[in-house]
């Protein structure tokens, strides 16, 4: 039975799902400048400002990691922003499939190894929070700027889902890895 390499896979797929969602945000902002001023209070939410932020809702730490960069040079054009996050993101679950078929923390022995499991703990605490944050943070902008407001608009929440889902993933990750190397290695002193 052949096992399936998520380092592969991940990446080929994700990759080329982002290569349409590209093509999808470059042709609603073609037709966003098209329209002008046509639109009294900017463009519809759907389909609109949802490509964009569905897309950040996946890939949220390749575009966190390359916005310097992206900022940096400026970019007038979508295609150069393309250009950059494409790889960023295709590296990103690269390496997530890489920890999906290896583990987190690979299978290497670890002299302190209530040390590491501390600090993977300490981490995933702070991501929980992080998190929490990040969810607070965002409920009480959508209370304050968007009552009373039509249901479509709580796509706008998709921002904040992302990094908080990352945040958690990255979380449970530290947390099992922490256990796993306190069961591997439990009469290892520290």
């Amino acid at each position: 039975m052949r096992r399936t390499r998520f380092r592969v896979v991940l990446p080929i797929v994700f990759g080329f799902l982002s290569l349409l969602l590209f093509a999808w945000e470059h042709e609603n902002n073609r037709v966003i400048e098209s329209m002008g001023m046509g639109w009294d209070t900017g463009p519809p939410m759907w389909p609109y400002r949802a490509v964009p932020l569905f897309s950040y809702a996946v890939n949220a730490p390749a575009y966190i990691a390359c916005w310097p960069l992206v900022k940096m040079i400026d970019a007038r054009t979508d295609w150069v922003e393309y250009a950059v996050w494409l790889p960023a993101i295709t590296a990103l679950w690269w390496w997530v499939g890489t920890r999906i078929d290896f583990g987190l923390l690979g299978r290497q022995m670890w002299l302190r190894t209530k040390s590491v499991a501390a600090l993977l703990f300490l981490s995933a605490l702070l991501l929980f929070v992080l998190a929490g944050g990040i969810a607070v943070s965002e409920y009480r902008s959508f209370q304050l700027y968007w009552p009373g407001h039509p249901p479509i608009y709580a796509i706008l929440l998709l921002r904040a889902i992302g990094p908080i889902l990352w945040c958690l993933l990255f979380a449970f990750a530290f947390v099992r890895s922490a256990f796993g190397i306190w069961r591997r290695h439990p009469s290892v002193s520290s």
